[in-house]
């Protein structure tokens, strides 16, 4: 897969301090705003840092939207074959934010510089079987160790950023206690939310929990609630972005992520730690990697050792401050320029090996 490329970056990994020349960089991203998911932010904080630092971007992307684009790089938006060929003939460097075949295949014959940072699984039978043997002509990223471990094949870990010029601590009171942002579908585990709000309140702690995100599951966990005699206590805010989103982290003590499958790594949780929440969630995938040494996971599924490890942190808040005290350091890693400066050594090793 691209091997001596690949070995290449990773000798220039550590960098020799010189800023590159200025480039023109090909972004393909399946999902682009309006959507609203990791990839499609991720796809964004990059392409605004890979501008800011003087190259030239453009974002191509099956997405439609309703709006003119207003961004300080290029969109186009569902090109067809022939503008999607010119597009990748024209760049330096194409970097794909995840596989996908129907904006890779021009990669194959043009021999540029291409770059595939694997967000997640590549997919199983046939489609992954073609998708393998397309990423062979590629230098693949994982976003995380969990993800790299998948599969059977080596490449280099570069994990997400976050939007640290958004999700910081602001000098507000924290006076909720819980808050749960996400897809509200069966794979983040929104429906654990009601009972450990009502385990909680057995043992005599009465939590308010905001439920931000929106989903098939949202109804169901809110009837939950009603159930449980939760009504008082829950709030469903539906989404949140942005500015809104970090004040509404920043009123609250802990970020719950109950996630039940195996995330493969977890801004939110990012999010969460720079706006001063403690993490409590279920050990899934990658998570722990985002989490770090910020909060506290427990087993998968299970839900009392989940209430428990919140109501140790509530019932302690000086533990909830020595986590919130490793948050400066580990959070340096995922900072907007410090990823994109990542990618772009990757980039200059291609293009110095002549990939």
């Amino acid at each position: 897969m691209a091997t001596e490329a690949l070995r290449a970056t990773e000798r220039a990994a550590e960098g020799n301090g010189q800023e590159p020349h200025q480039w023109r960089i090909l972004i393909s991203s399946q999902g682009f705003y309006p959507r609203i998911g990791g990839i499609e932010t991720v796809t964004r904080i990059l392409a605004e840092e890979f501008t800011e630092l003087g190259h030239q971007v453009t974002v191509v992307t099956l997405d439609q939207a309703s709006e003119p684009d207003r961004f300080p790089f290029r969109v186009v938006r569902r090109p067809r074959p022939a503008r999607l060929w010119r597009e990748v003939a024209a760049c330096d460097i194409y970097w794909q934010n995840h596989i996908g075949l129907k904006t890779a295949w021009p990669a194959l014959f043009l021999r540029k510089p291409w770059v595939v940072t694997l967000q997640g699984g590549i997919g199983r039978g046939y489609q992954r079987t073609v998708k393998r043997a397309a990423l062979e002509n590629a230098v693949c990223v994982s976003i995380s160790n969990f993800v790299a471990a998948q599969e059977d094949y080596r490449v280099l870990v570069i994990r997400n950023p976050y939007d640290d010029r958004v999700f910081r601590r602001q000098q507000t009171m924290r006076l909720r206690e819980l808050v749960f942002v996400g897809r509200m579908n069966p794979e983040k585990g929104a429906t654990v939310l009601p009972e450990v709000v009502y385990l909680l309140g057995r043992r005599g702690l009465q939590t308010n929990l905001a439920v931000v995100g929106d989903g098939p599951e949202r109804e169901l966990v809110m009837r939950q609630c009603l159930d449980l005699g939760l009504g008082g206590q829950v709030e469903s805010t539906g989404v949140r972005q942005g500015v809104e989103l970090a004040g509404i982290l920043n009123a609250h003590q802990i970020l719950v992520v109950p996630s039940l499958w195996d995330e493969p790594f977890g801004i939110v949780a990012l999010e969460g730690i720079a706006c001063g929440c403690v993490v409590v969630g279920f050990d899934s995938g990658g998570l722990r990697e985002a989490v770090g040494p910020c909060g506290v996971l427990v087993p998968r599924g299970d839900t009392p050792a989940l209430a428990d490890a919140i109501e140790e942190l509530l019932r302690d808040p000086d533990r909830q401050d020595a986590l919130r005290a490793r948050a400066e350091e580990h959070l340096a890693q995922f900072s907007r320029r410090r990823v994109a400066s990542n990618y772009l050594k990757l980039f200059q090793s291609l293009l110095n090996n002549g990939e």
